[in-house]
Order: C-alpha cells, then structure tokens, then sequence
C-alpha cells in the first residue's frame, strides 16, 4: 500500500512541545524528531522557519505530547 510523503491537510496543534515519528521513504527506519509549536508561528508550523507540522518528519505516523500521549496519528 502506498502512502502519501505528507498529509494533505494541515496539523493543527496548540502551543507546546511535541514527538514526531515518521518513515523517510526508502529507508524502513523509523525516525523520530521533537518539535517546539509556539505561539510565535504561524498555526500548523513550528520553529523559526515557520516549518509545517505536517512536513516534519515524511511519512507521518503519529505525534506525541511530551507526556507521550498520541495526539495526532495517521488515518485516524
């Protein structure tokens, strides 16, 4: 089954401090990242790029609040 690099939509998420987990393609590794959403950026992105939080990580599976909570997952 093939997946999408990134989500269509956007990934909204409030202020704080979360764990992106995805699988760059061709790899078969999980990768995992920290992000830091502040109300400094734009809604949807983090850091001072502005990034999207949905092009984090490609092949989003899921985030996680810094408790380790899953707060956004793939399909869901």
């Amino acid at each position: 089954m093939r997946r999408p690099e990134y989500p269509n939509a956007d990934i909204q998420l409030p202020p704080g401090r979360y764990r992106v987990f995805g699988f760059p393609p061709m790899t078969g590794l999980l990768l995992d990242k920290w992000i830091q959403v502040s109300d400094e950026n734009r809604a949807g992105c983090y850091g001072p790029a502005d990034i999207p939080v949905r092009k984090a990580i490609p092949n989003i599976d899921r985030i996680e609040d810094q408790e380790g909570r899953v707060v956004w997952q793939s399909g869901a």
